[in-house]
């Protein structure tokens, strides 16, 4: 079934409307985008189009007008919302001049647009920033979050995800976006807005994220795909030598030199303790001095501490 693009109209019962672009499914239908933004506005998104879902009630959909490309859509889209007016507070709720949706491809015209006129354009940045500064989530969107949460859209959500990363090629694919991304502006940039922000999960949060990848990691799955992962890294020549050559720097800093000093102050502190041997009561002034009286290595010792045959006195 051949896919139409198509642009369509939300009115709202409060008189205010709001165009968008779309495309059909792979039945043919034209509602999906009308789903998607329905379970967002009963998400609680914080958008003057899902505000509005929750305040006035669900809008009409009405489709403007169908075309055979994304290009041609997207023009469309821009000169309706410009001939309307609907990304202005008092008509409608579009944010911005249209164009930018249905994900086009990179090296396209549109996505050229989109990544320089549109998502980094420091006005638009700037202007998006001072407008958050300072907000807050209204009791609504709170409690839809918390309705959200006790629904396990967590895990759901982290369901889905784990889905779709198994299907054949993903995570490979998402793998190298992400590394064509991070070039060394982009990971300063994320240096810089992460500096001294304090974790947003917390110390509650950070513990259940622990514990919840420990756990993964000890099942069958986990394990299988830490292999995969290895074999996936172990396979790329140039990930295996940046490796090492990232150890290598990390050995040589004073950071490392810091770390390893810490270590074997903690280490010698527990080695000068006096420990009892539980089952004959004789006490040595440190595990060294029991093991060479006993002929046995430091970490027999140490083993015997675990076990609680000896213990630190």
């Amino acid at each position: 079934m051949p896919i139409i693009f198509f642009v369509y109209l939300l009115v709202f019962p409060n008189g205010k409307f709001y165009f968008g672009m779309s495309r059909t499914d792979k039945k043919g239908l034209y509602t999906n985008r009308y789903r998607n933004h329905a379970l967002a506005a009963r998400k609680g998104k914080d958008f003057p189009l899902y505000r509005a879902w929750r305040k006035h009630g669900s809008p009409e959909l009405i489709i403007a007008s169908e075309h055979p490309n994304r290009e041609e859509c997207a023009q469309a889209e821009i000169a309706s919302i410009a001939f309307f007016d609907s990304n202005k507070p008092e008509n409608g709720y579009n944010l911005m001049a249209g164009g930018e949706g249905l994900n086009a491809p990179k090296g396209s015209e549109m996505y050229a647009l989109m990544m320089g006129k549109v998502w980094r354009n420091p006005e638009r940045i700037a202007k998006l920033s001072a407008s958050l500064k300072g907000r807050k989530p209204s009791e609504e969107t709170l409690r839809a979050y918390q309705e959200w949460l006790q629904n396990g859209g967590l895990e759901i959500k982290a369901e889905n995800a784990r889905r779709q990363m198994a299907q054949p090629g993903v995570r490979e694919a998402a793998s190298e976006r992400t590394r064509l991304q991070m070039t060394p502006e982009a990971r300063a940039h994320s240096k810089h807005i992460h500096t001294g922000r304090e974790d947003p999960r917390g110390p509650e949060g950070k513990e259940r994220q622990r514990v919840a990848v420990k756990a993964y990691g000890s099942t069958p799955e986990g394990k299988a795909a830490a292999r995969k992962g290895y074999e996936v890294f172990a396979s790329k020549p140039e990930a295996v030598e940046n490796n090492r050559a990232a150890l290598k720097l990390w050995r040589s800093s004073e950071a490392n030199r810091e770390n390893n000093k810490r270590r074997a102050q903690l280490s010698a502190a527990k080695c000068s303790r006096r420990v009892e041997d539980i089952e004959t009561g004789v006490i040595y002034p440190s595990q060294r001095a029991m093991a060479r009286a006993l002929g046995l290595s430091e970490a027999a010792i140490s083993l015997r501490v675990k076990a609680g045959t000896v213990r630190r006195v």
